[in-house]
């Protein structure tokens, strides 16, 4: 019985020792959020202006209370310098953040702001917040642990999730279900780290906290195995933490000279892996937004762009989704689409109408997500690195340009700049389309387009109603419009022409069919065809009807398949019976002239 009291006694010991400890962890574990600088808040409220009575203009209110807000913890460097580590999404585009501590004792609050965001990696999704002016505000802080974790190890998540729109502090006991998992991608590139699965409570605002494991030789206690960054939504206490010696490598290359080399090699591998993510045969841009520089969409152009798409109600909900993940993140993410859309290897998608299509379309993407049989090395369109060239800047700043290219020839060239101690993109243009991809775009398999045109007659005669007196004629007037559409090698349209002559006034409508051989040049496309329809006259003096033959050609320039313009020949011959008693029969051969317009 004395054993068993004295075992008793150690285990409520050690269970006090544990709270104790949870309570002194909770002193190095804050409260993390964005701020602002003068100029982005002038910035976005600009936006808001533009957006005037707009009911977005809400989500970029409420992001400018800084209601948003992840959590954080302390670490110390060996020279005492005193550095806050979070996540890249809890601060992602902000220049300073600010992190608070509460008391357990009374709740009452201490703040440090300015806090410099020095580093941010939207891939490993990580940020380093640096204490302003050197200030050594804490003597230790969390530790890292070095210690190789196994499935069914417990964990310990700590942080402020929040209730309701409020942070409250949350240390939540676990276990490791899956010490190690690569395949993930759409959280961690396999090719960067795995990532850690396990059953510590995480919610909502527990993101940049740490995963703790118990340290007996560490005076708290508690060792960080892990950042806490994701959940799953649709599984119970499936929880992941990005891998502790991730964090603490992206920490040694933060605070310490990288040489050009090692940058070098640094951006050659990422850049393969934009290139990976370009190349994926899913719908999902989010993985092109962790590459894309603050200074892309920071631009006044660029947000009058983004704007303008606000007016367009197909274009609207694409803006509003962007908006609703997080305001400061708006235009990256709309930008992050439109470099999908140009320079993506899938077909990508019409333009949506409504959400129901969005949501057909995210279906489509996980069922392309689960059949994964094609291997994309062979598939000739996929860009890959070819070339880095360093650059000068005129501000300084370092900068290269990285050119991607195909086995088809195509070659797309773009330009990184390293912000926030990374590699991220600021330009990105074609050089030269891929020959697949230019037929793709150039044969323009569903173009309409719209016709205006005349017709300039070469040899002309009119005979009677009962063909007994034949006679020239002149055409006074003559205008020719029409909507065609090509499918492919095959089109076909509406037409109208308006005639007058000395004679009759003809308004004509009818259809034709046409079949077309394409020949690309470059942003030209020729289009050699031969063409045949009938008409009908309406509202004209005369009944009558038509058929006609032609033959030409149509040179279109274009951007890509839904803007551009052309001109357009042909001969044609055109014999136009009459159906009254004393109307005319026309038989004539012109050569005909007209205007091309895309209509989409």
């Amino acid at each position: 019985m004395k054993v068993k009291a004295l075992f008793i006694s150690i285990l409520i010991a050690l269970s006090f020792i544990f709270e104790i400890q949870a309570q002194a962890v909770r002193s190095y574990v804050g409260i993390v959020r964005s701020q602002y600088s003068e100029s982005q808040i002038d910035y976005w409220n600009e936006i808001i202006n533009k957006l005037e009575k707009d009911y977005t203009a809400s989500y970029i209110n409420e992001e400018l209370k800084e209601q948003s807000f992840g959590s954080g913890f302390i670490y110390v460097a060996a020279d005492g310098s005193c550095y806050a580590i979070t996540n890249a999404h809890v601060v992602p585009v902000a220049d300073k953040a600010k992190i608070e501590f509460e008391e357990e004792s009374n709740g009452e609050k201490k703040t440090y702001k300015d806090l410099e965001v020095i580093a941010r990696d939207e891939e490993l999704d990580l940020a380093i917040l640096k204490f302003p002016n050197g200030e050594k505000e804490f003597a230790q802080g969390l530790s890292f642990s070095n210690k190789e974790i196994k499935d069914g190890d417990d964990v310990y998540s700590a942080g402020y999730p929040g209730l309701n729109i409020d942070p409250v502090w949350q240390f939540g006991k676990g276990n490791v279900t899956n010490a190690k998992i690569w395949s993930i991608k759409e959280l961690m590139n396999a090719k960067i780290s795995y990532i850690i699965q396990h059953s510590a409570t995480v919610d909502p605002g527990n993101s940049g906290g740490p995963l703790l494991v118990q340290s007996a030789s560490n005076a708290l206690g508690y060792e960080v195995i892990g950042i806490n960054t994701w959940k799953a939504a649709f599984r119970q206490a499936a929880n992941y933490s990005i891998p502790s010696q991730v964090v603490i490598n992206f920490i040694n290359k933060t605070l310490h000279n990288t040489s050009e080399e090692e940058k070098s090699e640094e951006l050659k591998q990422k850049a393969a892996r934009f290139a990976e993510d370009l190349n994926t045969k899913e719908f999902n841009f989010y993985n092109i937004e962790k590459y894309i520089s603050d200074s892309y969409t920071t631009s006044e152009s660029y947000s009058n762009h983004v704007l303008s798409k606000l007016k367009k109600s197909d274009e609207k909900y694409k803006v509003l989704s962007c908006l609703r993940e997080g305001t400061t993140r708006a235009f990256r993410l709309y930008r992050a689409e439109e470099i999908f859309k140009d320079f993506s290897t899938i077909e990508y998608p019409d333009e949506e109408k409504n959400n129901k299509n969005l949501l057909k379309l995210k279906e489509k993407s996980e069922e392309n997500q689960n059949s994964k049989e094609e291997n994309i090395e062979e598939d000739k369109s996929f860009f890959s690195v070819s070339s880095l060239e360093k650059e000068n800047n005129e501000n300084g700043i370092i900068q290269y340009k990285v050119i991607f290219s195909n086995i088809d020839g195509g070659e797309v060239e773009s330009h990184w700049i390293i912000e926030k101690k990374s590699w991220k993109l600021t330009d990105i243009s074609y050089v030269k389309k891929a020959t697949k991809e230019s037929n793709k775009e150039n044969d323009m398999k569903n173009l309409s387009m719209f016709i205006i045109g005349s017709n300039n007659t070469l040899s002309k005669s009119i005979t009677t109603y009962d063909d007994e007196t034949e006679v020239d004629f002149d055409i006074n007037h003559d205008l020719h419009l029409e909507n065609f559409h090509w499918f492919s090698f095959i089109g076909t349209g509406f037409l109208f022409d308006y005639q007058t002559t000395e004679y009759d006034t003809m308004n004509l409508v009818g259809m034709d069919l046409a079949l077309r051989i394409p020949v690309n040049i470059s942003m030209l496309t020729l289009h050699p065809f031969a063409k045949a329809g009938a008409e009908f006259a309406i509202f004209s003096d005369d009944a009558a009807y038509g058929y006609f033959y032609e033959a030409g050609a149509e040179l279109i320039l274009h951007k890509d398949s839904y803007n551009g313009f052309g001109v357009g020949g042909s001969v044609k011959k055109q014999i136009i019976k009459a159906l009254n008693y004393n109307s005319h029969n026309y038989d004539y051969t012109a050569v005909s002239f007209y205007l091309i317009f895309l209509t989409y």
